[in-house]
């Protein structure tokens, strides 16, 4: 394995300023032999995934290069195949089942025990950095919420008020906790542990907002079908925002580029106005932009 170019894709991205980033994107197709392979640094922690390779002696070598460069930094290095087990394997450490990771000055609390994610997307910083602009004041709407990490940010940098709707309440509990860790008051965050839906009609009634976020997973085949569903929201941004309101509607899926949102927001919304297209963090570097993350700006 020729490690040379993972070594120089670590060196590049790793800062030693206690935010988590991805120092390794093989997933983004432009390192040829590494598609499978994604490597994070959660400080003190590097976690290294593959998908599809078995070649064990490759994390070794990874962590040879990670210890040569910055051994200081870091306190474990751990390692798991995702196609064959969600448990990782301590190449050096102890990895603590939880852990707070820091982006912006905001933390939030992460699981490493027998989790497919953990919790939180790095990727989507882009996403976060663009509501902390224009949410001072603001109501939001929250769409597939998750942990909530749009909501955290939205109430530290003075929303008037968040919505956070999820179909599962023990992630939108671990978004109360995300607000509280962070010395923030939830008095004015409302948590719906609702199937989204089924419960468009029940969105209208908490309205009208002043920014409404579309944060959908890529495959969740039972309760959100991209192509058929995005559309179905699109359709109620009429009944849901308020004149002047905003919309960041994010899809993260290969199989759908930007223009497919454009072109639903054209057929269900033209008055909607595009503002932005942003992608993934800038460590997650796609040979074409189209199949990664897209986050899109769009308002009244």
């Amino acid at each position: 394995m020729n490690t040379s170019i993972i070594e120089a894709e670590i060196t590049k991205n790793f800062k030693n300023d206690q935010q988590a980033r991805r120092l390794f994107h093989g997933r983004g197709g432009c390192f040829d032999g590494f598609k499978d392979l994604a490597i994070d640094f959660i400080p003190p922690y590097v976690l290294i995934e593959c998908y599809e390779d078995d070649d064990e002696s490759r994390p070794i070598k990874i962590k040879n290069i990670l210890l040569e460069h910055f051994e200081t930094s870091i306190e474990g290095i751990f390692w798991r195949n995702r196609k064959k087990s969600l448990v990782y394997q301590a190449l050096r450490g102890k990895l603590p089942e939880k852990h707070l990771l820091w982006e912006n000055n905001l933390c939030y609390e992460v699981t490493f025990k027998d989790n497919q994610n953990h919790g939180f997307f790095m990727d989507m910083r882009p996403g976060r950095e663009l509501l902390q602009s224009i949410c001072a004041g603001k109501k939001v709407l929250n769409l597939f919420a998750y942990t909530c990490s749009f909501s955290v940010v939205a109430i530290k940098h003075g929303a008037a008020g968040v919505i956070n709707m999820d179909m599962k309440k023990n992630f939108l509990n671990q978004g109360i906790k995300n607000h509280l860790i962070n010395h923030l008051s939830v008095q004015n965050v409302l948590n719906m542990p609702h199937d989204i839906m089924k419960s468009l009609g029940a969105i209208r009634k908490k309205g009208p907002f002043d920014i409404v976020i579309i944060d959908p997973p890529s495959s969740q085949k039972q309760h959100f079908q991209i192509e058929k569903d995005y559309r179905k929201i699109f359709k109620r941004l009429p009944e849901w925002l308020k004149e002047g309101g905003e919309v960041i509607a994010c899809l993260n899926s290969p199989f759908w580029d930007q223009d497919f949102l454009i072109n639903i927001k054209n057929e269900c919304y033209p008055l909607l106005q595009l503002k932005k297209i942003l992608g993934a963090a800038e460590e997650f570097k796609e040979k074409d932009p189209r199949l990664g993350l897209k986050i899109i700006w769009f308002s009244l």
